[in-house]
């Protein structure tokens, strides 16, 4: 009965186990580390744009995000939201995005803020899709896993 339960139950994580694009990634494993990042947006005077209350502020049902798979066409996500400092514990308001991850290299994803506004979020993994190497926001490398530990990104909008 032993060895059955024990075939049974390998036979099962084997099958819970599979590719993803040939990325070897786990089917219906948990979102890799690293993937969702913080973005603190504010004006030249220090204006918090993702509160509310602001004048000019974006507001999450304005802000679309998008990916660019690899056959260049973009895929629409609403993996997105917009945190409050009473849920973050931070002082100011955060977006908080998931980063397009199905590359290791040059994941990009786009944030659309409004209809004349668009950043690029460009992102490198290691080769297990656990680790966030580098991060690039409008081509502007902001994280490097070999100098930083910690990911908060604050952007400053004209």
């Amino acid at each position: 009965m032993k060895k059955l339960i024990f075939i049974l139950l390998v036979s099962f994580l084997t099958a819970a186990c599979g590719s993803d694009d040939g990325n070897n990634r786990i089917i219906g494993g948990p979102t890799p580390p690293n993937t969702w990042i913080s973005l603190l947006v504010s004006n030249q005077t220090g204006d918090d744009l993702l509160n509310p209350n602001n004048a000019n502020t974006y507001f999450s049902e304005n802000i679309k995000s998008y990916y660019l798979e690899e056959n260049n066409e973009t895929h629409h996500s609403v993996y997105h939201s917009i945190v409050s400092p009473n849920d973050s514990g931070r002082l100011a308001y955060s977006l908080k995005v998931l980063l397009n991850s199905k590359v290791h290299e040059n994941g990009i994803t786009y944030i659309k803020w409004n209809d004349t506004e668009t950043d690029i979020i460009k992102a490198d993994y290691d080769i297990q899709f656990t680790k966030l190497k580098k991060l690039w926001y409008n081509n502007e490398l902001l994280f490097d896993s070999n100098t930083n530990t910690h990911i908060l990104i604050e952007i400053i909008k004209d």
